[in-house]
């Protein structure tokens, strides 16, 4: 399944009061809420499976793409311990 939008199109958002950023602390209010309790059993297989399926749309060639990724947008910072699968 494809993106609907691009991430260009979704990180060119205009938001010239409050910036472009949001704190941290939303993303944890929406994170550790009671999921099930809103969205139904199963709540947290399907954010899994929404998760999956943005990595394989942004399609990422190599495994320093994922990591120039999550470093942009701030999600995180990666360190990759074994280049060897499992």
């Amino acid at each position: 399944m494809a993106l609907k939008f691009t991430i260009e199109e979704l990180s060119n958002q205009k938001r010239d009061t409050l910036g472009r950023n949001i704190d941290v602390t939303v993303f944890r209010l929406i994170r550790f809420m009671d999921l099930e309790r809103y969205l139904g059993r199963g709540a947290h297989g399907v954010i899994y499976e929404c998760g999956r399926e943005l990595g394989l749309a942004l399609n990422p060639k190599t495994v320093e793409d994922v990591v120039k990724f999550c470093e942009e947008y701030k999600i995180g910072k990666v360190e990759i311990v074994n280049k060897e699968p499992l």
